[in-house]
């Protein structure tokens, strides 16, 4: 989960989404991250159908929003952050292979001018948890790289 994709030498360096601190609570997992610009804040119908290849189950996700009860309602147009929570969810899902798995999760912009957030998910299994992170975290910076 590195910070940079090459020397660091600019703004330009900096992966789309960095993850910048993790922290393993016994109720959830609350993950600092960095998004690079405001070009990337935000998803587009483009990035959206790219994902549904990868996490064919995104826009029925149960979503506290203020357009409608799931992820679709807001998926074109939502920051990368919540698309992020909502990836490592479905990630978690795919890789416990447990029948009966339930995730929640949070978002919220901690700085949203200097494109900073903070998400939150809960957690069976914190090693599964982790490596949802790092998988949806991969997904997103080659997508948008």
């Amino acid at each position: 989960m590195g910070r940079y994709s090459a020397a660091c030498a600019g703004r330009e360096d900096v992966l789309p989404l960095t993850i910048e601190h993790i922290r393993v609570k016994p109720d959830r997992i609350v993950v600092d991250m960095s998004i690079r610009s405001e070009r990337d804040a935000y998803t587009t119908p483009g990035l959206i159908a790219s994902a549904l290849r990868r996490f064919p189950h995104l826009l029925r996700h149960a979503c506290v929003n203020e357009k409608g009860k799931t992820f679709s309602a807001v998926a074109n147009n939502t920051s990368l952050p919540h698309l992020f929570e909502h990836m490592a969810i479905e990630e978690q899902v795919r890789l416990d292979g447990r029948d009966e798995a339930s995730y929640v999760g949070k978002t919220s912009w901690t700085d949203r001018r200097r494109l900073k957030a903070q998400v939150e998910l809960s957690y069976a299994d914190d090693l599964i948890a982790l490596r949802a992170l790092k998988n949806a975290q991969e997904w997103i910076n080659e997508e948008l790289s």
